[in-house]
């Protein structure tokens, strides 16, 4: 459902819309229009969880640690997602 806000808004059928940011992001997005992030006080955490099931593999389990890594975590920052315990 979140994409389509963007949809309405990048085909032309909106005037703009509220997305997520990390949407805002992507080249073909950006290049649309400016965004502008919500303050924090105006909405509840959108809340974002993973899980590995206990049958997982090495592959995914590595991936699931590498995921919270700092440098894992810069990158979900750079692509417009908030990390809990970060301002």
């Amino acid at each position: 459902m979140p994409r389509k806000a963007m949809q309405f808004a990048a085909g032309g059928d909106a005037q703009g819309g509220i997305v997520a940011l990390a949407l805002t992001k992507a080249p073909e997005v950006a290049r649309l229009g400016t965004a502008v992030p919500l303050r924090r006080a105006m909405h509840k955490p959108l809340r974002q969880r993973m899980v590995l099931l206990r049958n997982a593999g090495p592959v995914a389990t590595e991936f699931f640690a590498w995921l919270q890594t700092k440098p894992a975590r810069a990158i979900f920052v750079r692509h417009g997602f908030a990390m809990p315990g970060e301002p």
